[in-house]
């Protein structure tokens, strides 16, 4: 589980950082060039945005040690020009976060952009 975002650069074929995630999790990958998705994980990219929706995240029930996964509903959003997570108004609650959650905690969901919309799907 991690909250690190790396970027290739492929003209100096290397990695960097970016700015992490705003909350640590697994199951979920991407690989962007263009505006296509090119890794079928919980992730995509759309209009200069990318958005990982789901995945898990470690629940610690018995002291220190994490001991148990849990699906989360979090979706973030990352602007790839400016380099941050952005906010995004939950109009339903009428506060301000980085994403609006899913109904429903998923991992390992696909999604796709289509519209000015991102669609999911897992299959239960």
């Amino acid at each position: 589980m991690l909250s690190t975002v790396e970027k290739y650069d492929l003209v100096n074929k290397r990695w960097e950082y970016v700015q992490s995630m705003p909350a640590p999790r697994a199951d979920f990958g991407l690989a962007v060039h263009g505006s296509t998705a090119l890794h079928p994980q919980p992730a995509l990219f759309v209009s200069l945005q990318i958005y990982a929706v789901g995945g898990k995240t470690f629940i610690n029930s018995k002291g220190r040690h994490y001991d148990a996964w849990t699906p989360t509903c979090e979706v973030e959003s990352y602007d790839i020009v400016k380099d941050c997570w952005k906010e995004v108004y939950h109009s339903r609650d009428l506060f301000w976060a980085v994403g609006v959650p899913m109904l429903k905690c998923r991992c390992a969901v696909a999604l796709v952009p289509l519209d000015g919309y991102v669609y999911g799907k897992y299959n239960s």
